[in-house]
């Protein structure tokens, strides 16, 4: 049986039911009753502001988790394809602009004014050690620039006189992804 309580954060909603009868009556008899109300909710938004979460959190929360899902897919496409010299070059441009993109948009004054906001690049950045792996520290640039950047194989196979074609072909094309990144460029500079 599912039991559902009957009040939030310490109001009962009896309480909001029972607001107009406490109100009483009078001019400003609307405006208490109407306070009384929004007491559940306006509670519940102010648990979240020394939490620093809230609708920023849940935003900027989702926009990384979408942009994170790409940044997986670019590494692991580069890692998959013939690792040229022109597939590294365009992996990191697709890093970079997804990178802007989430600087840009966690970098608004309405989400940099929250700690949810300015942790969306904090912790993500060069440099960052919010999170570690085997004891090391981990940010996006160790986890998803910095294999295909420090990827020495395009470098290895020039020397030793491997035509490096410009895309590869099949199921390991890394031009699917040119495409996303050159719209997400496009759209950042508008």
């Amino acid at each position: 049986m599912n039991h559902r309580r009957p009040y939030r954060n310490g109001i009962g909603f009896a309480q909001a039911a029972a607001a107009p009868l406490i109100a009483g009556s009078g001019p400003a008899a609307p405006f208490v009753a109407a306070a009384l109300l929004a007491a559940p909710f306006v509670m519940k938004l102010f648990q979240n502001v020394g939490k620093g979460c809230g609708e920023s959190c849940v935003l900027t929360a989702d926009a990384a988790n979408q942009i994170e899902e790409q940044l997986k897919l670019n590494l692991a496409a580069y890692m998959k394809s013939g690792r040229t010299n022109a597939e590294q070059a365009a992996a990191l441009q697709v890093f970079d602009a997804y990178w802007q993109s989430l600087e840009q948009y966690c970098g608004q004054p309405e989400f940099q004014s929250t700690k949810a906001g300015r942790n969306c690049i904090n912790d993500r950045k060069r440099g960052a050690c919010v999170w570690k792996e085997s004891g090391q520290c981990w940010n996006w640039f160790i986890g998803y620039r910095d294999p295909i950047a420090q990827d020495t194989r395009p470098t290895e196979l020039a020397a030793a006189g491997v035509d490096t074609p410009q895309t590869t072909t099949g199921e390991h094309d890394i031009t699917r992804y040119i495409i996303p990144a050159a719209l997400v460029i496009l759209a950042l500079s508008l």
